[in-house]
């Protein structure tokens, strides 16, 4: 699979505007992932990050411009269409059932790949039986990939912050998506959690030939991460490139950085 600055492209936007109440949230953006790469999208609060996420996933409507996912256009297509594209995506805050068990969080993420409600395989209600055992066993296949075998059987709220965060992602992964969308997985982590995360992302890259496009707001850990970065400020574009060019463009020290790191 190719990585870094490689011809496939597995997200595309070209003029991309999003506006609210007439504000534009996001201005004409054009931006373009390697298929295979880890590309971080940084900026200040208020740049325009997860918007620009809410537009590529589906959740929120594109004023102006053309987003292609695996070279296919998602105008017109709500945020479960685009998901059925082969787009997974975690969000700011933690969205885990934290009553329900860990396995059975990830079952929910397996409902793009099975006709049964998710409720169906949470309740084992007619309809889900003979794909049950198939299910389970992928989830704690996948919960095992990640060192989190052992708390299956646990309500998701008593795992550690870390590994919720963990959770999270491994339940989008079930969904089998070949692109995924991080909002700011490191959020509330400590220094070694975040350590964990970046070999984590990496593994989850290359044993499930991902593309991944990374919200973060600690940029010493986007510039160990991700191959090409993205800058944006005001819904804006200001600066992109690979971690190096980035972190030492004026544009980006005076906008997000305040000095060089």
């Amino acid at each position: 699979m190719a990585r870094g600055g490689l011809t496939e492209t597995a997200i595309r936007l070209t003029g991309v505007t999003v506006r609210f109440g007439g504000l534009a949230a996001v201005s004409a953006m054009d931006l373009a992932v390697g298929a295979g790469s880890i590309h971080g999208l940084i900026g200040p609060n208020g740049a325009g990050k997860t918007t620009l996420f809410n537009a590529v996933s589906g959740f929120v409507h594109r004023d102006a411009g053309r987003i292609e996912i695996l070279s296919v256009d998602t105008a017109g297509r709500g945020a479960h269409e685009v998901a059925a594209l082969g787009v997974g995506r975690t969000f700011q805050n933690i969205r885990l059932f934290g009553e329900l068990s860990v396995l059975e969080n990830v079952l929910i993420g397996f409902h793009l790949r099975t006709r049964a409600m998710p409720v169906s395989a949470i309740l084992r209600l007619p309809g889900f039986g003979r794909r049950e055992a198939e299910l389970v066993t992928d989830a704690r296949a996948l919960l095992s990939e990640v060192g989190l075998g052992a708390e299956a059987e646990k309500p998701a709220h008593t795992l550690p912050y870390g590994h919720q965060r963990k959770l999270e992602i491994v339940r989008a992964l079930a969904s089998r998506p070949k692109v995924l969308l991080l909002d700011e997985p490191a959020a509330g982590m400590n220094t070694r959690e975040k350590e964990e995360l970046r070999a984590f992302l990496r593994g989850v890259r290359e044993r499930h030939n991902l593309t991944l496009l990374v919200i973060e707001h600690d940029v010493k850990l986007v510039l160990g991460l991700c191959e090409r970065i993205t800058v944006m400020d005001h819904g804006e574009r200001i600066s992109e490139g690979d971690p190096e060019t980035v972190r030492r463009d004026p544009k980006v020290i005076e906008a997000y950085l305040g000095e060089a790191v």
